[in-house]
């Protein structure tokens, strides 16, 4: 999207980004949400409603690596998760990123 940044300003037109950041161009305005809060509440959530009698294992599949909202949305997972991680109450028995978000790859 930075050659069409690109282009776009070589026009005289303003680019506003929502929702995606656009890396390695000149934006006129980036506007979203707090990506980390976001997936801090998706942690909080699990973790209030998984069972308090089982074994809890999860399997954590994030979006796009290249993808700055996926990482934002994990490290605020991860946040959330952490105690319940650490003191055992949750065990991750896998993770991984879906390349491209493509369902086959998240399938993997």
């Amino acid at each position: 999207m930075a050659k069409a940044v690109e282009l776009a300003h070589e026009a005289g037109v303003p680019v506003i980004a929502y929702d995606r950041l656009l890396t390695s161009c000149d934006l006129d305005l980036y506007i979203t949400f707090d990506n980390e809060r976001v997936g801090e509440i998706q942690g909080n959530y699990l973790v209030e409603n998984l069972p308090d009698d089982k074994e809890n294992k999860i399997i954590r599949i994030y979006g796009a690596p290249t993808d700055n909202n996926a990482k934002l949305f994990k490290a605020g997972q991860d946040k959330a998760l952490k105690t319940a991680i650490e003191s055992g109450e949750i065990k991750v028995i896998h993770e991984d990123w879906a390349q491209n978000w493509e369902s086959q790859n998240a399938k993997k």
